[in-house]
């Protein structure tokens, strides 16, 4: 996930001394919250961020209690370097909202986390606000009261680029790409001038892979602000990830002397990356270790020397790396601890160390708890790996009885890889024979559902399922049962999944990515009722 582009770039430090933004208008002027935010979008599509953030602070002084209007003064503050008075705003947003917004709390969280403070108040705030929003077996966190707040705000401001900004990291956030990038091309439509909008478009673009359409929005914005460093970096980025590895260089090259330590180790990261692109390690082991002295509590440098070294099968240089990074890694916005935990646990497992990788394990399963089943499966390589065959099979079957999911494939691949599923499947059902309670059924009938479905009995499949549903009607329940009827042929299996299907969809449970699948597979599971054409007579 990208980081949220409403911070001003390059930060200054929150303890410096700085005049605090005028929030008059005009002497004696008598204008209205309202009027204010309209003036500062006007003025921002214009081109004036300095004058703009005026009218939006001025807006949230009048309108104390409304979280909208100190997030958007937030925005515009950060916008022009004022970091230390749009925490403020940030902070005031988040208490209003109480909680229950996570894009507020994480506005506060990011501007500090740019400002290199690590506190342990911070990292709890980071803590906090990703396990309540975060939805199981569902990608990104949960925004749509953020997304609902800013829908409303947008009916009272339609040609606001702040409300289409923050709109477009509320979908990002929920990673939501295609809704995101909308949201962030309105705002560029709204305020052509204005910069942020266009890094924000490209890094949701980097994000999804779309590393070519990524470099023209970092072009733009570099066209629009010359020196704009935070630009210059993600541009290189880009062009690392498309593989234009001498135009990243060349890139990263003009801000890696640049004052800002946080920036200069950003460009030293990229061109250590790029050395170990072109099989330069020791030349990228030298820029990936200058890129921790300038910012030595920063993951990204450590997690990029893990990488290098591992490709070098220095594993114990790697793992190394790789527990830096996660040490470091603490508190930070989007820092995926998960992919860190995987590459650590998998660099000690190449390295033959098994006991390495448990205890490695049994951090990750304390600090990830969502990540468990790919955490068992990892433990059961362990466990095979010094001998312990009971163990190792032990593990495989507690990773598929932890699977959240609607169709564990990696699990059950890793069972199937063992010889396993047969004598899974008798357990299986011996065990529903005995089971007493329907929570302890239902789990074994969605069990035994998934793996008929891994060995393509679409039959049995469709049976495991009505029997889940009558047991418990869930909407996932339903929707998964639609699925199984359209793995078979016929009429009547798309009749009975468009069906089910539309069960779901009355049922309470779908996620809003389900919810859109199933009216998706409604459609076109539906028959057309275009009359067709009369045939000519002979």
């Amino acid at each position: 996930m990208s980081v949220l582009l409403t911070l001003s770039n390059p930060a200054p430090s929150l303890g410096a001394t700085r005049q605090p933004l005028p929030l008059v208008i005009s002497p004696g002027a008598q204008v209205s919250a309202r009027q204010a935010i309209s003036e500062g979008d006007r003025l921002l599509q214009a081109g004036d961020g300095k004058a703009a953030a005026r009218r939006y602070a001025w807006a949230a002084q009048r309108m104390p209690s409304d979280p909208l209007y100190q997030m958007t003064a937030g925005v515009a503050l950060a916008s022009v370097g004022r970091t230390s008075e749009a925490l403020a705003a940030f902070r005031r947003a988040d208490a209003l909202a109480g909680g229950g917004d996570a894009l507020a709390a994480l506005l506060v969280q990011g501007v500090l986390s740019e400002n290199s403070d690590d506190s342990p108040d911070v990292q709890a705030l980071y803590a906090r606000t990703v396990q309540r929003f975060t939805r199981p077996g569902v990608r990104g966190l949960d925004t749509s009261a953020s997304v609902a707040r800013l829908v409303q705000a947008r009916s009272q401001f339609p040609t606001s680029p702040i409300l289409a900004l923050l709109l477009g990291d509320s979908f990002q956030l929920a990673e939501q790409w295609s809704e995101a990038d909308r949201a962030y091309r309105q705002a560029i439509s709204l305020a052509p001038k204005w910069v942020k909008p266009w890094i924000n478009l490209g890094l949701s673009q980097l994000v999804q892979g779309r590393s070519g359409e990524a470099i023209a929005a970092f072009q733009a914005a570099l066209a629009l602000d010359p020196g704009n460093s935070e630009a210059q970096i993600a541009k290189a980025d880009a062009q690392l990830q498309s593989g234009m590895v001498e135009d990243a260089v060349a890139s990263y090259r003009k801000v890696e002397g640049s004052k800002n330590n946080r920036i200069a180790s950003q460009a030293a990261t990229g061109i250590g990356q790029a050395y170990a692109v072109r099989g330069q390690v020791s030349d990228a082991v030298k820029a990936l270790n200058r890129a921790q002295q300038l910012a030595p509590a920063d993951p990204a440098p450590a997690a990029a020397l893990g990488e290098v070294q591992l490709q070098a099968r220095n594993y114990p240089a790697a793992a190394a790396a790789y527990d830096d990074a996660l040490r470091l890694s603490r508190g930070r916005l989007f820092v995926s601890r998960a992919i860190l935990y995987r590459a650590l646990a998998e660099t000690q497992l190449s390295a033959q160390n098994g006991e390495g990788a448990i205890e490695t394990l049994q951090r990750a399963l304390l600090d990830e708890p969502a990540g468990k089943p790919l955490w068992l499966r990892l433990w059961a390589q362990a466990l095979y790996l010094r001998g312990d065959t009971n163990g190792g099979e032990a593990k495989l079957k507690q990773a598929l009885a932890s699977e959240s999911g609607r169709y564990p494939q990696d699990t059950l691949n890793a069972l199937d890889a063992r010889g396993l599923i047969p004598s899974l499947i008798r357990d299986l059902e011996a065990q529903q024979t005995a089971a007493t309670s329907d929570s302890a059924r239902g789990e074994l009938l969605r069990t035994l559902a998934s793996l008929a479905r891994f060995q393509r009995r679409a039959a049995d499949e469709v049976t495991f399922r009505e029997a889940l549903t009558k047991l418990q009607p869930t909407g996932p329940n339903w929707f998964a049962l639609g699925e199984s009827y359209e793995r078979r042929a016929g009429d009547e299996a798309r009749a009975a999944a468009r069906a089910a299907y539309q069960k779901a969809l009355n049922t309470r449970g779908l996620t809003a990515a389900m919810a859109s699948q199933a009216n998706q597979r409604i459609s076109a599971l539906t028959p057309s009722t275009k009359a067709r054409p009369a045939l000519s007579p002979r």
